[in-house]
């Protein structure tokens, strides 16, 4: 049912008509049969700070039986600027895979690391350089301290930079930010101006 109303609600704001007699201001929780909570927020126009002011506003329960972490943070802006919508996902799945489970689960990636560390994608620019972090046996040790479902869902390239931002923070108090840009092409008459979309990764 949620489900159906972020759509009616997405369709309807894409009338420009309609968004000018009516300020959006939606506030949505969902929660999913695996024990995930999201959270989104829907807000008229693009607004600079947004995302941090929601952030303040989040529940804070830390000490509560029902806390769950903050997992993912996703935000998405309409072409023109005049809705944004926010969504905070909290939970994640407690299982680890054995070292036997983590090199059949984690199977792309140890391929993709394969190709990478034989230099098989030079051509791609958007890889990371060769490591001994990548190699087969680090790989399914580091498998061992990630949810099954992280393996699983994330894309390798994106697996090893974030491998990488890890390694830069582990057994310090800093912080490493890896930040990615991405030309969306919806229409073939959006080929002279494309969507960027941006990917923030923070370790």
């Amino acid at each position: 049912m949620i489900e159906l109303f972020h759509l009616s609600l997405i369709y309807f704001s894409n009338d420009f008509a309609l968004l000018n007699l009516f300020t959006v201001h939606m506030n949505l929780k969902s929660h999913l049969p695996d024990g995930h909570l999201i959270l989104t927020y829907i807000r008229p126009g693009k607004e600079e700070g947004r995302v941090l002011n929601l952030i303040k506003d989040l529940p804070w329960n830390f000490d509560s039986k029902e806390y769950l972490p903050l997992s993912r943070v996703q935000v998405f802006t309409s072409r023109d600027e005049a809705m944004s919508l926010s969504m905070f996902v909290y939970g994640g799945q407690a299982s680890r895979p054995s070292e036997f489970e983590a090199e059949k689960v984690g199977a792309r990636i140890i391929e993709y690391a394969r190709c990478l560390q034989n230099g098989e994608l030079e051509m791609d620019q958007d890889v990371p350089s060769p490591s001994s972090l990548f190699e087969k046996e680090a790989l399914i040790k580091y498998f061992q301290k990630c949810e099954e479902t992280y393996i699983m869902r994330c894309s390798p390239r994106r697996f090893l930079k974030q491998r990488e931002l890890y390694e830069k923070v582990s057994g310090t108090e800093c912080m490493a930010i890896s930040i990615e840009v991405c030309k969306v092409f919806i229409s073939s008459n959006m080929a002279e101006n494309p969507i960027l979309t941006y990917f923030v990764f923070v370790s």
